[in-house]
């Protein structure tokens, strides 16, 4: 991912979120989790970026694969993860694929590392 300006655009609305987003990825290991945002809240901060909000955000070893879209809000979310202890310690030790879809329906998806080496 290439976004490494020290602007985030995103970060202040991954940063309203990081309680959620930490809580759903703990709970993702029952089951996957999603969480629907309020059509405005994106569009707020940017009308509609080119190829939309809508991004697929895989995570492995603390890092995003070759799998992720290029994506400045999958990037500032990422940036979240690592910079949050709760997150970190999650993204380290899980495979995670956080997406975004058109109708800004977060989901996430757990699955052990052991578990994807098998």
């Amino acid at each position: 991912m290439r976004y490494e300006s020290s602007f985030r655009r995103y970060a202040q609305f991954w940063s309203k979120y990081r309680p959620a987003v930490l809580h759903m990825m703990q709970a993702s290991s029952d089951e996957l989790q999603q969480y629907q945002f309020m059509k405005h809240e994106l569009s707020s901060i940017e009308k509609k970026p080119k190829g939309g909000f809508e991004f697929r955000l895989v995570i492995s070893e603390s890092k995003a694969t070759r799998e992720t879209s290029d994506s400045e809000i999958a990037s500032d979310l990422l940036n979240m993860l690592q910079l949050s202890q709760t997150g970190s310690t999650l993204i380290a030790t899980n495979r995670y694929e956080i997406t975004l879809d058109k109708k800004q329906t977060l989901r996430i998806n757990r699955q052990s590392l052991s578990d994807s080496m098998t």
